[in-house]
């Protein structure tokens, strides 16, 4: 014979018991608590380009030179966001300091590929040795003496 459904119809093959005083789906029919009286605290789900520092920052290198020197006055303290200044003063720093300017375009742009090549000694084929660590100790013994 089947197991039971675990339902609340069925509390006793529920794993942790339910609140009996509740009827099944549990809704909230006040409407109290949560999202109901702090919509504040929800999230739309939707991308908002004032939180992203990186979209700023893009925004930001697109403008032309006179542009983006006239975007502190256009963009005043109490209306910018957190990462509109963040990205204002990375654009600032990044034209005076070329490693900061590799940096936050490798953290918006993404780093360039990179290839590695690992060689054997005097540039030959690369060894790999698959034995216990006594042969690998051994060897790195011989190495050093050398």
């Amino acid at each position: 014979m089947p197991t039971p459904k675990k339902t609340p119809e069925n509390p006793e093959n529920m794993t942790t018991k339910q609140d009996s005083g509740k009827k099944f789906p549990y809704i909230n029919p006040t409407g109290k608590g949560g999202f109901g009286e702090h919509p504040e605290n929800r999230s739309d789900g939707r991308w908002d380009e004032l939180d992203s520092i990186s979209y700023q920052y893009k925004l930001l290198i697109r403008k032309k030179v006179e542009d983006f020197k006239r975007w502190l006055q256009d963009n005043p303290e109490d209306e910018r966001t957190i990462a509109q200044e963040l990205a204002h003063n990375a654009v600032v720093k990044a034209r005076e300091d070329l490693k900061y300017l590799v940096e936050v375009t490798d953290r918006t742009e993404g780093t360039s590929v990179r290839k590695h090549e690992l060689r054997g000694k005097g540039g030959g084929p690369l060894v790999i040795i698959k034995d216990d660590g006594d042969k690998i100790n051994q060897m790195a013994d011989e190495s050093l003496e050398r």
